[in-house]
Formats: structure tokens, C-alpha cells, sequence
């Protein structure tokens, strides 16, 4: 049977349907570039035409965060299913040593970045942003933040307000850093991480790494298995 649904439909009306991934490997990586780009990346571009305030911000943040766990199980080829902040944090993590390589962040930030967190030393990204926004629909805490105003040194950044506060001794003291991220700066790092990652998946394909097996296993487990069972029906 011919497919009634499609997977992305693009801008110009060009589709992306089960038929096209089933039983043609060949397409994989393309199609989840195309998967990641219009199901991810269009509606935060579109977000980002608004004004530039911390609601939006928040908005844009919860979409662009939700890249990542789905990322690492592309890394790993495992589900996340039980090891959501582990696999969301194998995806920051990557990302973070991207961003590094290319000083696009400092030495310090990608060290918190990479935390593989644990219940017990978290990852502060997953901890009080992602899981915050998604289940709360705020940022937990006080140690991550919207950098609405374009304040900080890179789209993520460990932040000093720079400024002296009294303690209860009443000497002053720094101000602790905050963790800022500026999500209008953010998403065009992660279509040039993306940009990068099709190419080093290529390259894997190539070579028969674990890289693209990891790939192939998550994108036949989440799309094409799925994909199978539907046009069975």
C-alpha cells in the first residue's frame, strides 16, 4: 500500500515517507538529517523571528534541549529508556567537545557541559534546564538561565555577574557564577554540529565504525521499525 502519512513534509512540499527509509540504507543518514532539521531545528528558526525575550527564550531553549537525548542514543545505539540523563549527557557531551575544538566555548564550560551525570552528581543542563522545562515548564534552581540579552562570552556560558555581595559576616564577597545560555545563539551552532556530524557518520559508514552501526541501529529501532509496522496494517 502507498503511504497516506509521511515522516517530514518539507517546504515545498517535498515529502519524506516509510517508503523512502525501508529496506534502502543508503538514505538513513540523509533522511534523519532531514527528520532533525524540519522536525527540531524549522520550529525553533521560527521562534526566533519573534522578539528577543526571556519567554521566548524559554521556548526556543525546551525545543533545542530535546535534541540531545535522542542524540545520544544515536551515539550509543541503545535506548534511553531508564538512562535518560546518562543519554542525554553522552549528546551534550559530544556537543560540548564540538564546540570546544572550534572555541566556540571556553575550557571551563565544556567541562561542565561534558558531566556524564549521575543521581548523584548531575548534569546541570539536564538537571535543572531540560528536566525543568519539560516537566515543569520552568528552569529548576538557580544555576541555569536564558541569556535573553546576549551577555555572556558564548551562546553557553559560566557567567560572573562581576559584582560584591555581603555575606552574613558582613564582608563582601563575589558573586557565585551563573550558567547562561543564549538559545538564539545556539541553534545555528547546532545546525554546523549537524553539518559536521553527517559528515563524520559518512566517514563511518565508510569505514565500518561503531559510529554509523550505533547510528543504524537507533534509526531502524525508532524510525523504520515503526515505519514497518505501519504499512503492515
Amino acid at each position: 500500500m502507498s503511504s497516506p502519512i509521511w515522516i517530514v513534509r518539507g517546504p515545498n512540499g517535498n515529502m519524506l515517507d516509510f517508503t523512502d527509509v525501508i529496506d534502502k540504507e543508503d538514505n538513513y543518514i540523509q533522511s534523519w538529517a532531514t527528520i532533525i532539521k524540519f522536525w527540531n531545528f524549522e520550529p525553533v528558526k521560527l521562534l526566533t523571528q519573534g522578539e528577543r525575550v526571556t519567554d521566548r527564550g524559554i521556548a526556543i531553549l525546551t525545543l533545542e534541549l530535546a535534541f540531545f537525548e535522542p542524540f545520544g542514543s544515536i551515539l550509543t545505539g541503545q535506548d534511553s529508556d531508564g538512562k535518560s540523563q546518562k543519554t542525554f549527557s553522552e549528546g551534550l557531551k559530544y556537543f560540548s567537545n564540538w564546540l570546544f575544538s572550534k572555541e566556540l566555548i571556553g575550557e571551563k564550560e565544556c567541562d561542565i557541559l561534558s558531566v556524564i551525570g549521575t543521581s548523584s552528581s548531575p548534569n546541570i543542563v539536564y538537571s535543572y534546564a531540560r528536566c525543568g522545562l519539560m516537566h515543569k515548564m520552568t528552569m529548576q534552581g538557580s544555576n541555569v538561565f536564558v541569556d535573553a540579552f546576549g551577555i555572556g562570552d558564548y551562546a553557553i556560558t559560566d557567567f560572573n555577574y562581576k559584582i560584591k555581595s555581603q555575606n552574613k559576616n558582613g564582608s563582601l564577597e563575589p558573586s557565585k557564577n551563573i550558567f547562561l545560555i543564549d538559545p538564539w545563539r545556539l541553534l545555528p551552532l547546532l545546525e554546523q554540529f549537524m553539518d559536521f556530524f553527517v559528515e563524520e557518520l559518512i566517514k563511518s559508514k565508510q569505514n565500518g565504525d561503531d559510529l554509523y552501526i550505533n547510528f543504524k541501529n537507533t534509526f531502524e529501532r525508532t524510525i523504520v521499525g515503526p515505519g514497518k509496522t505501519y504499512l503492515d496494517r
